[in-house]
């Protein structure tokens, strides 16, 4: 996974002679025709974006030469797309595999195409799956759609039951009562060490119905905050993709539950002049000013960017306009400009720190499905009708 500092490095490149090359190259099975087809594709999308254009530099015929390299090398490759950022005259040459699927893509201009990758992040959560009973406990991980699991993780030895007489089934109530405690307990050890390590951002535990507030109240408040449901699941015997399946529909019904909250959010504050703006002009006016607390792209914007309004920068006072701007309107400097408004508001985006929320099942307001919550406004604004 690519760290943030990698991310912010690579959004900073500009190249004059607009080399940095981008190419995002779908996962494909070994057997499928279309893997085979694409690098021809490929080729296709590099003259036709390069055209007659004239290589200025060896460098830059060595990154088209490699990028096609690895086009004709990926077999498969375990299901994940491959993204690469190359600008041989400024020594950068990025591969990424990304567990979503991507469409084949090829651009060469002065900045790297960063927004098929940034939805991908903002989609990979790391949950971690807790299925128990009383004598058995499994814990898996999902990452975007792919689940690993390691079986009785926790497993526990039995403690041998000796009993006699009349005495027999009570004691085996109570040596029965006690292996399930110690469960529960070592799994809420372990989840609270895992999440501490930061190796996943929320939970979820499959259980019968019966167990679910005795798994639950183990939990330390730490853990509790990012446990966001339940499913019924007989732990012993369900299948990886029994589970996978049964977590993907909370995980959706969650997802789309907050995302409704999120946009009713900005627009009923957009409406009445408070900490929401709604549409393109108004976002890259609110982020312009240092009022944006989280954007909210649709996924189908940041799916098709290329295909947007362009929007500039300038390269010292950070002011961001629609279109392409030469020059900056405040202070006169060159300005930066970009193909897609998407990829000026990602930039514009990690210098200011603001979070980002990519909309997948609410429905962000027409034309533009973009939107933004506040942090305060630096004027009063009209209420809208």
């Amino acid at each position: 996974m690519i760290s943030r500092p990698d991310l912010h490095r690579l959004a900073s490149l500009w190249s004059e002679d607009s080399n940095a090359l981008s190419l995002y190259f779908p996962s494909r099975t070994p057997a499928d025709v279309a893997h085979r087809e694409e690098p021809i594709l490929l080729k296709e999308k590099i003259h036709e974006k390069l055209g007659n254009r004239k290589f200025k530099s060896q460098a830059e015929r060595d990154d088209i030469a490699r990028l096609l390299e690895v086009a004709a090398s990926i077999k498969g490759n375990h299901g994940r797309a491959r993204v690469v950022y190359a600008c041989g005259a400024q020594g950068i040459w990025e591969e990424l595999d990304l567990a979503g699927s991507v469409n084949l893509l090829f651009d060469a201009g002065p900045s790297f195409i960063l927004a098929p990758l940034v939805e991908e992040l903002e989609s990979l959560h790391r949950y971690c799956i807790a299925l128990a009973d009383r004598s058995y406990l499994r814990v898996f991980m999902l990452v975007s759609d792919q689940i690993t699991g390691q079986t009785d993780l926790l497993d526990e030895a039995r403690e041998p039951i000796r009993t006699t007489g009349a005495r027999k089934s009570s004691q085996e109530e109570r040596h029965k009562e006690k292996p399930a405690q110690t469960r529960f307990k070592a799994l809420a050890e372990h989840l609270l060490a895992s999440y501490e390590r930061g190796e996943f951002d929320a939970l979820l535990i499959g259980c019968r119905s019966d167990l679910r507030s005795e798994i639950e109240s183990g939990l330390s408040n730490v853990v509790r905050r990012v446990l966001i449901g339940h499913f019924h699941v007989d732990p012993a015997m369900a299948t990886p993709d029994e589970v996978r399946a049964k977590a993907l529909a909370v995980i959706a019904q969650q997802s789309t539950g907050e995302e409704d909250i999120l946009v009713d959010q900005a627009v009923g504050e957009a409406r009445r002049g408070g900490l929401g703006v709604v549409g393109l002009p108004a976002v890259l006016d609110a982020m312009d000013k240092g009022e944006v607390r989280t954007l909210l792209l649709s996924q189908e914007r940041l799916a098709s960017s290329q295909d947007s309004a362009g929007a500039s920068i300038c390269i010292a006072c950070s002011h961001v306009q629609s279109g392409t701007v030469v020059a900056c309107e405040l202070c006169g400097n060159p300005m930066h400009q970009f193909a897609s408004a998407e990829e000026a508001l990602l930039r514009h985006r990690g210098a200011r720190e603001v979070d980002l929320r990519v909309i997948r099942n609410a429905m962000l307001p027409g034309p533009d499905n973009i939107a933004a919550l506040l942090r305060f406004r630096a004027e009063p604004a009209n209420a809208l009708a």
